[in-house]
């Protein structure tokens, strides 16, 4: 799992199979105060796809949010994926790239940011 951290306009999440297929794609707001139904979001997304790693961008907010993902396993103890900070380098240099925008034409930039850097884990 993919999560692109933003204070304010959201965790944009991207779920990517070991083969590099897009499974799930979502947007979550667990720093704007909706963190109770983001947090079973986030556990549902994790328990259905058997997430077994979670890369976070070290951009804006991910301390925040790598403490909010404590709070999701707290929660659900069965979601036992492990979290890695990762740079967020170059991420922005394919999802806004012509490429990506033909592979995910309905994504968000942002969401095609966060499947970028879930591949190049």
């Amino acid at each position: 799992m993919g999560m692109d951290p933003v204070l304010r306009t959201g965790v944009r999440i991207a779920l990517v199979h070991a083969t590099g297929k897009l499974l799930a794609t979502d947007t979550v707001y667990p720093h704007t105060g909706q963190v109770a139904n983001t947090v079973i979001r986030v556990a549902h997304l994790c328990l259905e796809h058997q997430v077994e790693w979670v890369w976070i961008w070290n951009g804006t907010a991910s301390q925040e949010t790598e403490r909010f993902y404590v709070e999701v396993q707290k929660q659900y103890p069965s979601v036992n994926s492990q979290t890695v900070i990762v740079s967020e380098a170059e991420a922005s240099v394919y999802s806004a790239s012509e490429l990506a925008t033909e592979e995910f034409p309905d994504l968000d930039v942002y969401i095609r940011g966060a499947v970028s850097i879930d591949r190049r884990i």
